[in-house]
């Protein structure tokens, strides 16, 4: 996240006019008729310094980003098709779930786990061996969620619900009628010779299964017995230490309810874990949040503060913050923001102008609105998720940044038109 609260404010001179310089530029930009000082002058130039420097981590991070899904693209899309042809005894069958059911320990603490004292000096471990398995599958870059997303949405499709799962399909070499692992969890490797390519195929897949091996979510054979990975098992998610079981359909608190579009359009797969995992807060939050009385408007959707997230979803301040406005960008959540002059992560200078008799409150949480509404930009799942994010990632700033008002988001842009 962008803090923007480090600049100190400007000192804008008060009832000053404003007028167009007509120069092009990346951030909009405003003369007054009173001249700056000298001190002012020279903390405008430090702020539009940073902020270019912002635009640039930005705009190299975001590209980053397309061109590894462009390369995977594929990948993604072959995983897509081959859940279209699995259903039970190996037939589709379109309208027999609408929901994939993913069991509510993987999300959210329960009990919760207690707040660090105050002074109390921060153990990455500890917080890590208190988390929930959501969350505890993000803390390195790997695709250790992707492939529990997949195996969960996989047996939705070929077994019923209180049915066991059994694994049928081979990590990597294609058997007749069975699409191996490594293709429906979506996995990448670089072009080679076809013998290279299958075994970076089945290191990357068995990578991620001892991660989840690790966790409790898969059991795989005794390490270092050859073979290990061959047959694996899903565990449950809420890690019982019990074989996975498809949940029962009926709603419930003890399962968060999760779209099957969003499985079958490839957003897990498309995800980063951090933003997978935020997701699945939101959703298991506002369902159980249902039916609770609102006292205002401004009481729409959820807000996770900082107590919640650290107690239930073991989520961090900066992972959650940046996640909800990804979201936000791709269409799956509505994001309100009840602090009007919030200057965090904002680059839009007039909201560094607080005025002398108001105080800024960074601790108001944002407020999460899932689904979003009707209007939003982006109706969610309608559109397969690799081309969502390729058409928003074309563009070097993030919407969330820009802080544009709502009808302005798509049309106006800080570096564009």
């Amino acid at each position: 996240m962008v803090d923007m609260a480090k600049s100190d404010d400007l000192g804008e001179p008060e009832n000053s006019d404003v007028t167009d310089t007509g120069e092009p530029s990346a951030i909009p930009k405003r003369v007054f008729a009173q001249k700056f000082t000298a001190e002012q002058q020279a903390k405008r130039a430090g702020q539009e310094q940073y902020t270019k420097a912002v635009l640039k981590v930005w705009e190299t991070r975001r590209t980053a980003r397309r061109e590894a899904l462009l390369a995977r693209a594929d990948a993604v899309r072959a995983a897509t098709k081959e859940y279209s042809l699995l259903g039970l005894g190996g037939k589709y069958e379109e309208v027999r779930f609408e929901d994939v059911r993913i069991r509510t320990p993987f999300v959210r603490l329960n009990p919760k786990r207690p707040l660090r004292a105050p002074g109390e000096k921060y153990d990455r471990s500890t917080d890590l061996d208190t988390r929930p398995a959501s969350t505890r599958l993000i803390n390195r870059k790997n695709s250790a969620l992707r492939v529990l997303m997949s195996a969960i949405y996989v047996a939705h499709l070929e077994f019923e619900a209180g049915k066991t799962s059994v694994n049928k399909h081979p990590n990597v070499f294609v058997e007749p009628e069975l699409a191996p692992w490594w293709k429906l969890c979506g996995l990448h490797v670089k072009p080679t010779s076809p013998a290279r390519m299958n075994r970076e195929r089945g290191r990357a897949l068995n990578r991620a299964l001892s991660v989840l091996h690790a966790v409790g979510l898969v059991h795989t054979g005794s390490d270092p017995v050859a073979g290990r990975f061959k047959n694996w098992i899903l565990n449950s998610e809420a890690r019982n230490g019990r074989r996975y079981t498809v949940p029962a359909e009926r709603r419930s608190p003890e399962t968060v309810r999760v779209p099957r579009a969003f499985f079958a359009r490839g957003w897990h797969l498309v995800l980063e874990p951090g933003e997978i995992a935020t997701f699945l807060a939101i959703v298991e939050f506002t369902q159980r949040m249902e039916g609770q009385p609102r006292s205002s408007k401004k009481d729409i959707g959820v807000a996770l503060g900082e107590t919640i997230r650290w107690e239930r979803y073991g989520l961090s301040e900066d992972t959650y913050l940046e996640a909800i406005h990804v979201l936000d960008e791709f269409g799956l959540i509505d994001v309100f923001d009840p602090m009007p002059n919030r200057r965090r992560g904002k680059l839009n200078p007039s909201r560094n102008l607080i005025p002398a008799d108001e105080e800024s409150d960074e601790q108001v949480p944002y407020r999460v609105i899932y689904p979003p509404p009707p209007d939003s930009v982006t109706a969610p799942f309608a559109t397969d998720a690799v081309d969502v994010v390729l058409s928003r990632l074309a563009y070097p700033v993030p919407l969330w940044l820009e802080d544009l008002p709502v009808d302005d988001r798509v049309a106006e842009r800080l570096l564009g038109k």
